[in-house]
């Protein structure tokens, strides 16, 4: 009978790992920022969700309005 071997397989969950780094770029950790969107022609704060980033940050900067539903 041959050596019988241990193997142990750890799940894990991936998460983007990035570092958000105050000053560099133009948005927030919250991967948002302050401009000008077509819906809103004064400032306004928004979210940047893009093909190549499809993420919706962790951090969420303010508070949702109260019909807002997930």
């Amino acid at each position: 009978m041959g050596k019988q071997h241990l193997v142990v397989v750890t799940m894990v969950i991936y998460s983007n790992d990035y570092e958000f780094i105050s000053e560099l770029g133009t948005l927030d950790e919250a991967n948002g920022r302050n401009g000008l969107i077509p819906e809103y022609p004064s400032e306004t704060y928004y979210y940047m969700i893009t093909d190549a980033f499809p993420c919706i940050p962790r951090y969420l900067r303010g508070t949702p309005l109260s019909d807002f539903e997930i």
